[in-house]
């Protein structure tokens, strides 16, 4: 089902002044690009945003609004597939089977685990805040708060909530955790057989707001600190064969060796 193949591609690694990442510091596809540009050994400056106004931060660095945005010396990179591909060639995003699986993940597994989270913290802010903020300007911070019953009507319309989606996006992401355990069933240790490749990153980072890895890179809520429909979804994703993988994934993969987490804003800290 799933075939490997090989990948060639000018990696060039250049300082910090010259790569800015923009991001949502929570959003689990900026994870995607973090992540990479770890692996990749790229240093950079990343600017947090709230949504909102993440998407002015976007066009002005070049992209279309959403995040990741990463700028390079030779352009700017708008979906985090490029900034993967960009930042660790021996991740293979550019070859076909493995790119057919993180777009598959993208659409997927990326937008129902999305709503799936939006769709339990939008009705706790309190909860939600401290950790979507970290990091951010403090302005932005503030108007979030001050604007919550603004933004929690616009952010279910845009993510298209309803009564039902709690529900169907249980369903949609186990049935896609059930097919990631079916690959991993024969004992491989990743989706390509011996190799770790950007199809693992993708489904990890993807995975991220369903089993909250301690290794994001960013804090992100334990079981023991969500309301109890979200700490027991949580831990039901986490023993899930496919959850489990997601948890050694960044165990193992996410800070390359000789190299630790970065130090850390408590939760609820912006920046001034």
């Amino acid at each position: 089902m799933i075939s490997v193949g090989k990948e060639s591609e000018l990696h060039v690694n250049v300082s910090l002044a010259h790569h800015r990442l923009i991001t949502i510091p929570i959003s689990h596809y900026c994870e995607k690009a973090r992540w990479a540009l770890a692996l990749g050994g790229i240093e950079y400056r990343e600017e947090r945003h709230v949504q909102g106004p993440s998407r002015v931060a976007s066009k002005r660095a070049g992209g279309g609004g959403t995040t990741p945005v990463l700028v390079t010396p030779t352009g700017v990179l708008s979906e985090s597939e490029d900034i993967v591909a960009y930042a660790g060639p021996d991740l293979r995003q550019r070859d076909p089977a493995v790119l057919e699986i993180t777009r598959w993940f993208d659409r997927d597994l990326g937008i129902m685990g999305r709503r799936l989270m939006y769709a339990l913290v939008l009705r706790r802010p309190e909860m939600f805040l401290p950790f979507n903020n970290v990091g951010v300007p403090a302005w932005e911070a503030r108007v979030l708060k001050l604007g919550w019953p603004f933004f929690a009507p616009w952010a279910a319309h845009v993510m298209r909530l309803g009564p039902d989606t709690v529900e169907h996006d249980i369903a949609a992401v186990r049935r896609t955790f059930d097919i990631v355990a079916g690959w991993l069933a024969d004992g491989r240790p990743y989706l390509f057989g011996e190799e770790f490749t950007a199809a693992d990153l993708a489904f990890a980072a993807l995975a991220a707001p369903l089993v909250a890895p301690p290794e994001y890179g960013v804090p992100l809520p334990q079981p023991s600190a969500v309301p109890t429909e979200g700490g027991k979804l949580i831990n039901s994703f986490r023993a899930h064969p496919a959850g489990a993988f997601a948890l050694r994934m960044f165990r193992e993969k996410r800070w390359p060796p000789g190299q630790r987490p970065p130090a850390r804003s408590a939760p609820g800290t912006a920046s001034s």
